[in-house]
């Protein structure tokens, strides 16, 4: 499936004309203006933040929305809403975009809520037969991904949701994507590397036997890795991990 959005023009809104009707009807434009006190308004869903990020989600009818708000590094945020749609476009499922504005000091970006769950809410259930099947898709995927020539630089197992309704998987937090870039073996390394972290971290013991699985599936739909590649994503594993555990005080 291949995303094709029409979007609207609204003040310093980029609004995608599917949402227009209920997002304008709801004042809900208007209201994000009040962004400290927007929850007294609607349904609060869900709220983080993150260096120069805030994330709020919230029930707006018939609808879960989920804004980013990037209180600078404002390119990085056209960089996520433009790299939504270039993945819609080449066939990979990502958030649906719902609308983007900025108005030169910060910026927001909006998405409807991404159906599924991520892989370590599946890993949690504790069946291994689901577990297999999304390491399978997330092999085949990300290979294909690569073979299309994008790289994630965030590529962690909770950017990956899988719908299983619809066998739909989908990948999130694409602010970093880059397409076709130069020396794009070094762009592989660090999406695998970051990733084999991300089975170490999340399926402990039995990482190694899930990880050459997918690694196998992974080069079935991309290339085959070379030997030079695979021991900078074990040695870039390993630096990720040390700096990870010495930030949280395990070592």
């Amino acid at each position: 499936m291949k995303g094709r959005f029409k979007f609207l023009k609204y003040g310093n809104f980029i609004i995608n004309e599917d949402f227009y009707t209920e997002l304008k009807e709801s004042s809900f434009i208007t209201k994000l203006n009040d962004w400290d006190t927007l929850e007294n308004y609607f349904p609060l869903i869900f709220r983080h933040s993150k260096h120069y990020r805030q994330f709020k989600a919230f029930k707006i009818n018939s609808l879960e929305i989920y804004v980013k708000k990037y209180l600078k590094n404002i390119e990085e945020a056209k960089h996520e809403w433009n790299n939504i749609q270039l993945l819609w476009s080449n066939g990979f499922p990502t958030s649906i975009p719902v609308f983007f504005y900025t108005n030169g000091t910060f910026a927001y970006v909006g998405t409807e809520k991404v159906p599924g769950l991520t892989f370590p809410e599946i890993f949690l259930e504790r069946k291994p037969k689901l577990i297999l099947e999304s390491i399978l898709e997330i092999a085949k995927f990300l290979g294909l991904f690569h073979k299309t020539g994008f790289f994630h630089q965030d590529c962690y197992l909770n950017h990956f949701y899988l719908d299983q309704e619809t066998k739909t998987l989908r990948i999130i937090d694409v602010s970093r994507v880059l397409f076709k870039p130069t020396f794009s073996s070094y762009y592989l390394v660090k999406d695998l590397s970051q990733l084999r972290f991300s089975f170490f971290r999340y399926l402990k013991e039995k990482f190694q036997y899930y990880w050459e699985i997918f690694f196998n599936e992974y080069q079935k739909s991309n290339r085959k890795v070379s030997l030079f590649e695979n021991v900078i994503i074990k040695v870039k594993f390993y630096q990720t991990a040390r700096h990870t555990f010495k930030k949280e005080n395990f070592t």
